[in-house]
């Protein structure tokens, strides 16, 4: 989802990875399902990946950018990810269920 303002720069990053980086703005941005990794300052790593879903897709929220982050501006030390899943239909007792993976790693030593 477009940031209400273009206030993000990106570039070639962690891992030869594009970056989104701010530090004008505050943005939130969305992709299509796909691991995310946050990457903090003394080299904490968050990731956030799509897994398996049971149960029947009908529909998906924000235009399908199903993988989301906020970045906040330089006096907001702050970044979020979000992981949603499609709009599901349970079987025929109801049931669907959803998977998302999240890693938080330390520095290497």
């Amino acid at each position: 989802m477009p940031p209400a303002r273009a206030a993000a720069s990106v570039r070639n990053g962690f891992a030869g990875l594009p970056t989104v980086a701010s530090g004008i703005d505050t943005g939130k941005f969305g992709f299509a399902p796909q691991a995310l990794t946050i990457v903090r300052p003394r080299g904490w790593t968050l990731s956030v990946e799509p897994g398996p879903y049971e149960g029947v897709a009908l529909g998906s929220p924000d235009q399908g950018y199903l993988s989301q982050v906020w970045i906040g501006a330089a006096k907001f030390d702050l970044a979020e990810l979000e992981q949603l899943t499609p709009y599901l239909k349970g079987d025929s007792r109801g049931r669907c269920g959803s998977t998302m993976y999240i890693e938080a790693m330390p520095p290497a030593l």
